[in-house]
């Protein structure tokens, strides 16, 4: 049962995500632009520490 649980998690993950995403999507094309908003402002920093 443990090993069914395990196999199971990544796909129900994704699965939760994709849920989440056309939900979002949906919701309001605001809601998106948001998303992206903060998708940059947790990447830009990140990438500038990388040196990119």
């Amino acid at each position: 049962m443990r090993s069914w649980i395990v196999f199971n998690l990544p796909i129900v993950f994704a699965g939760g995500l994709i849920a989440a995403a056309g939900a979002a999507a949906q919701l309001a094309p605001g809601a998106g632009v948001l998303a992206v908003i903060a998708g940059l402002q947790c990447y830009i920093p990140l990438k500038n520490k990388l040196g990119g």
